[in-house]
């Protein structure tokens, strides 16, 4: 191994008892899809990632993606036995065989953090509004363009509407305005939602705070809330890599603010492989 996949690994392999490795689903696990239900992962990350889970202080995946769709495609058939519960129910307990492999489903909003299921209550209360600037959106928008409700807002996206950018940005500043909504934009798209504070920098906080080093890689503008979030957890005497994912896409912002810079999710997956193989060496007994 060589270049900055080398260095990724050699630096998680260092202490892995203490090193929380966390990242985005999109873009970074998974090729950027024309329509976001059609991503998935790389093949073997999922097996890849409960392995490290084992073997790692913290591994976890960080997403606008809602749990549901994260359990689907990241969480072997079978692992889980989820309690199943709504807002303001109690959290469900779960029979998982997947180790300490934490998912954060939109930005924190909902997960699973140590064998157990978790949702903010506070998304209740924005419900109603996101059903209605979902509506709204879809009547402001150009018929190509996505309009993709989430928990807290909605999206656009308009990745397979060439042309329809312009357009689709006035729709989502007219709901923002309407429904008091923040805009926040992404590749090919723009996100409108609840609860600022909800991010993927207050999810990697959550997830790092019992580790003395901590790993993020990110390949889109929202993953900046979680390098932030590591500088700051820096000045505190915690240790952090920060890894922009990605090519031509890629934002330059994400890339100036990184450590590392790795190519794509192929890189990724090439990446976990390797550490895979490089602790699982070290625990084998010696012959």
């Amino acid at each position: 191994m060589q270049g900055a996949l080398g260095q990724l690994v050699d630096w998680l392999a260092l202490d892995p008892a203490t090193t929380a490795l966390l990242m985005d689903f999109d873009g970074t696990l998974s090729e950027i899809a024309g329509s976001p239900e059609l991503a998935r992962p790389m093949p073997g990350v999922s097996r890849m990632l409960k392995t490290l889970a084992s073997l790692l202080g913290v591994v976890g995946v960080v997403s606008g993606r809602p749990l549901s769709f994260l359990e689907r495609h990241l969480l072997p058939s079978g692992d889980l036995n989820p309690e199943q519960g709504g807002y303001g129910s109690s959290p469900g307990r779960l029979v998982s065989s997947s180790g300490r492999l934490a998912l954060m489903g939109y930005y924190g909003l909902e997960g699973i953090v140590d064998g157990r299921r978790f949702r903010d209550q506070r998304g209740a209360e924005w419900e109603g509004v996101a059903q209605a600037a979902f509506e709204a959106a879809v009547s402001a928008a150009p018929e190509a363009v996505l309009v993709e409700r989430k928990p807290l807002g909605v999206a656009l996206h308009w990745r397979q509407a060439p042309g329809s950018e312009d357009s689709a940005l006035a729709a989502a500043d007219e709901v923002s305005r309407r429904y008091g909504l923040p805009a926040s934009r992404g590749k090919m798209s723009v996100e409108l939602r609840a609860l600022p504070d909800v991010n993927k920098g207050s999810a990697a906080s959550r997830l790092a705070r019992e580790c003395k080093r901590v790993c993020y890689l990110g390949d889109d503008l929202a993953d900046l809330e979680a390098f932030a979030t590591l500088d700051i957890m820096g000045r505190s005497g915690l240790t952090s890599l920060k890894v922009a994912v990605g090519g031509v896409e890629l934002p330059n912002e994400v890339l100036a603010r990184a450590d590392l810079h790795l190519e794509g999710p192929a890189a990724v997956r090439d990446a976990l492989q390797h550490l895979t193989a490089k602790l699982d060496r070290r625990r084998r007994p010696a012959p």
